[in-house]
């Protein structure tokens, strides 16, 4: 892992022709659509000509889910399997995750570029709350973290948690989710399905974190099994 030591990440160029090619497509989708509204408005094609007439309703829907799309790395793994460690470190190093000697991740954590740091908590199916500033600009541990008292109660997995950093690493749109251990919670595991059924496969990366000292397991096996037989279009 020595290019970690470089000051510009090796995805960076490839990132960036990425945003480029999408405001470009942004751009003609909506040059598309203004000349629908031109045609409609002429009247060149009769007098109750609409939109869904000249581009149906689904290929709308799927156009603009595609352009909402941002390359976004997951990493998964059993319970302390240094899942938030290895992320630091593809992050260039420090603590951009907050680590323990304990299990530590509770809730899912998503990472993502801006000059100043925020988070917001975004409960599953909602809107999520107005942004805060972030003391100290990172994550803290208190904040990802469950009590064993508090993991009793099935409601407080329900959170989701968005923190905006000013990690060069993550710019200009890469956006990098931290799950908690696979099977620890019903409703992380529902999270972690949407994710890969709301991300274009294209811009999905998959990262299944091994414990070094107890390398393969059964566990292991059966959820990079779920994850095919759900998910064929992943490769």
């Amino acid at each position: 892992m020595a290019y970690l030591t470089r000051n510009m990440p090796p995805w960076r160029p490839a990132l960036t022709q990425f945003r480029h090619r999408k405001e470009y497509s942004r751009k003609i989708y909506e040059e598309c659509l203004q000349s629908f509204q031109d045609i409609i408005q002429s009247k060149v094609l009769g007098e109750t000509i609409a939109i869904r007439d000249l581009i149906s309703d689904e290929d709308t829907a799927s156009i603009q889910k595609a352009l909402q799309h941002e390359p976004t790395i997951v990493f998964m793994g059993q319970v302390n399997s240094g899942k938030s460690s290895l992320a630091n470190e593809i992050l260039g190093g420090g603590t951009w995750l907050p680590v323990a000697a304990e299990p530590c991740t509770s809730r899912l954590v998503h990472l993502k570029y801006s000059p100043k740091a925020y988070y917001r908590t975004v409960p599953f199916g909602e809107a999520p709350s107005r942004a805060c500033a972030l003391k100290g600009g990172v994550p803290k541990l208190e904040q990802i973290c469950l009590t064993d008292e508090e993991k009793k109660n099935p409601e407080n997995f329900k959170i989701q948690l968005e923190f905006e950093v000013n990690n060069e690493w993550l710019r200009p749109n890469l956006q990098v989710v931290d799950l908690p251990g696979w099977n620890e919670n019903r409703e992380l595991d529902k999270a972690l399905k949407e994710i890969i059924q709301d991300t274009s496969v294209e811009t999905l990366v998959l990262v299944y974190v091994l414990d070094g000292n107890k390398m393969l397991r059964g566990l292991d096996l059966e959820f990079i099994d779920l994850v095919k037989k759900e998910f064929p279009d992943l490769n």
